[in-house]
C-alpha cells in the first residue's frame, strides 16, 4: 500500500511540474498570499466551476464570495474583514490556496512591463506546442489579451503567475491560433490586479509575430544582442518529459510491489 501511495505521489508531482513548465494556466491566480479586503481571484479551469469541483470557505469572520465565468476564465469576487482568511480548494487535484485579507494591501505604483519573449515550437504525439511565451516583471492576477488579425479582434482573460502564454500549449489548450501568431497581428495586453485596477502592459510591440522570436528567451532590454541568446534561460520543460520521467519511475516500483505481495 505504501509503495502505491509513493508511486501516486511521484505521478502527481511530475504532472504538476509538467503543467508548470509547459505553460498551462495556473489553477488559481494569485496562488496565495495577502490580498485587499475586496477584490477578485482568477481560475484557469472554468470546467471545475461548471462541475462544482471548487469549494470556498472562510477562517475568521465570514465574508462573501461569488463566481462569475466570462471571457474564458472564472473570476471569484470576494469581500471580507481585516484579518479573515479566504480558503479555496479544487477537488480535482486537491489544491488549496489561502488568502489573508489586509487593509494595507496596495497595488504596484508602476505599470508592468514585458521583459522576455520566447517562441517554442515542438511536435510530439500527445503534446505538441506552438506558442509565444511573454514574461512580466511583476505579478498580476490576470491579463486581458486583445488580439487583432486580418481585421478581426478577439478578447480573452488569462489568469497568470507572471507570464502570458499564447498559441497551442501542449495538452493544456489553445489560446489564439498558432497560424495567426505566425502571420502576426496587433497585440494589446492589460494587467488586471487583485483589487480590480488595470494597467496597460508596457514593452509589447504593436505588431508582433511568434516568428520574430527564437526558441531562447530574449530580454527586451537595451544592450541585449543575439549573441547573448546562448546564455539565456533554458526553455520550459515539455509536458511529455515530466510524464515520461514519472512512468520510468513507476514501473520498477510496481514490479517491486508485486514481488513483495507474493
Amino acid at each position: 500500500m505504501r509503495v502505491w501511495l509513493f508511486v501516486l505521489g511521484i505521478v502527481v508531482v511530475a504532472e504538476r511540474a509538467a503543467d508548470a513548465n509547459c505553460g498551462c494556466l495556473p489553477k488559481l491566480s494569485p496562488e496565495s498570499g495577502s490580498v485587499p479586503l475586496r477584490g477578485s481571484l482568477y481560475l484557469g479551469d472554468v470546467y471545475l466551476i461548471e462541475r462544482g469541483d471548487v469549494s470556498v470557505r472562510w477562517i475568521g469572520t465570514p465574508g462573501t464570495a461569488t463566481w462569475t465565468v466570462a471571457d474564458g476564465a472564472a473570476r471569484l469576487d470576494y469581500s471580507g474583514e481585516e484579518g479573515s482568511e479566504l480558503v479555496v480548494m479544487t477537488f480535482q487535484r486537491y489544491e488549496r490556496a489561502r488568502y489573508k485579507l489586509e487593509s494595507g494591501w496596495h497595488a504596484p505604483t508602476t505599470a508592468p512591463r514585458a521583459i522576455r519573449f520566447e517562441h517554442e515550437e515542438s511536435e510530439w504525439t500527445c503534446a505538441s506546442t506552438d506558442a509565444l511565451f511573454i514574461e512580466l516583471d511583476q505579478p498580476t492576477a490576470a491579463v486581458r489579451v486583445r488580439w487583432t488579425h486580418a481585421g478581426l479582434t478577439e478578447t480573452l482573460v488569462l489568469p497568470t503567475d507572471g507570464s502570458v502564454a499564447l498559441g497551442l500549449i501542449g495538452c493544456c489548450g489553445t489560446y489564439i491560433s498558432p497560424d495567426e501568431l505566425h502571420d502576426g497581428g496587433e497585440l494589446d495586453l492589460v494587467a488586471i490586479r487583485v483589487d480590480g485596477s488595470e494597467a496597460r502592459i508596457l514593452g509589447v510591440p504593436t505588431f508582433i509575430s511568434s516568428r520574430m522570436y527564437s526558441f531562447n528567451l530574449k530580454p527586451m532590454v537595451a544592450g541585449y544582442s543575439d549573441a547573448d541568446a546562448t546564455h539565456a534561460d533554458e526553455p520550459f520543460m515539455p509536458q511529455w518529459l515530466g510524464l515520461l520521467l514519472s512512468l520510468s519511475l513507476m514501473f520498477p516500483l510496481v514490479y517491486i510491489s508485486r514481488k513483495i505481495s507474493h
